[in-house]
């Protein structure tokens, strides 16, 4: 087999050696890349204006779960509009974040964020 860089010092300029038993011995591995994103979210009703914070791990899901609810907040001020997002590696951090968010009680906090004057 070629070298990768001709002329190259070190294990580039060696040939690539393989074993034709390897994967007899061995199955080769799988690896599940899966999304492990977590989103805190703001929904505002259409109908009266009113805020909705919360976080979740599938963001499409729960928008639609928000606005085809029965009962509860969600149900009583339906139609709602995603209006602002954000996107964490860690729960953890998500849950925090909305607590801040909701710790801050003010709309006018809130429409700031969503502008992204904050």
């Amino acid at each position: 087999m070629p070298a990768c860089h001709a002329g190259g010092r070190g294990f580039e300029s060696r040939p690539v050696r393989t074993n034709p038993n390897l994967w007899r011995s061995q199955p080769p591995r799988v690896f599940l890349f899966l999304d492990m994103t977590y989103h805190v979210y703001i929904l505002q009703s259409l109908s009266n204006g009113s805020y909705y914070i919360g976080y979740t791990k599938d963001l499409n899901k729960r928008f639609l779960q928000h606005n085809k609810a029965k009962t509860g907040y969600s149900a009583k001020k339906i139609p709602w509009e995603l209006v602002y997002s954000e996107s964490f590696d860690d729960k953890t951090e998500a849950i925090l974040r909305e607590r801040f968010i909701k710790a801050q009680k003010s709309r006018d906090f809130i429409r700031k964020l969503i502008a992204h004057e904050i």
